[in-house]
């Protein structure tokens, strides 16, 4: 394989992986459903295609054994989790949305700090203010939710309404908050 096109195999699998990551980030704040109930069904893709872990070295560049099979379950188990994850949200039943009501358990806000650097040499700290409100579910699970400000004060008394559609995959996907 030439050098160059090697190169940009590379960098485009890490953008790829960088991605995929991200979006799992997003499309998990709007399912309920806990973090390892996709991981686990994710982790089928890895043992499947396990012995085509040797194909790495071409990536990796290593001949050893263990960090090719450390690449190759890292890469294999967030395509998995991506597509489990992407798969729920994106096939869901858009016909039927249910309004369900849940517990708040919670509300809070925090104040992050962010640096700006506007000179050579100089910053300017600025604040930023993010809200969540933690949410009692059925199963005596809780899930924090990322929501605005608007979402945030209209939040009143100890009950949320939320409108929820069913995944492909049954896990409930918060329609809009």
């Amino acid at each position: 394989m030439n050098k160059t096109l090697a190169n940009i195999l590379r960098i485009t699998i890490g953008v790829l992986f960088l991605i995929a990551i991200s979006l799992d980030y997003i499309l998990f704040r709007t399912t309920l459903v806990t973090w390892w109930m996709p991981a686990c069904l994710g982790a089928f893709l890895p043992v499947i295609t396990l012995p085509l872990y040797k194909k790495w070295t071409s990536f990796t560049r290593f001949s050893n054994r263990f960090v090719n099979l450390i690449c190759h379950i890292l890469c294999t188990e967030i395509l998995g989790y991506t597509l489990i994850i992407a798969g729920n949200y994106y096939f869901r039943d858009t016909d039927s949305p249910e309004t369900a009501a849940f517990a708040i358990v919670d509300k809070h806000s925090d104040t992050k700090k962010l640096q700006q650097r506007i000179g050579k040499h100089r910053y300017r700290t600025t604040h930023r203010q993010e809200f969540y409100i933690e949410v009692a579910l059925e199963d005596e699970r809780t899930k924090t939710l990322y929501v605005t400000f608007d979402f945030y004060r209209k939040a009143k008394g100890d009950t949320l309404e939320l409108t929820l559609e069913k995944g492909l995959l049954g896990f409930p996907v918060i329609k809009k908050f």
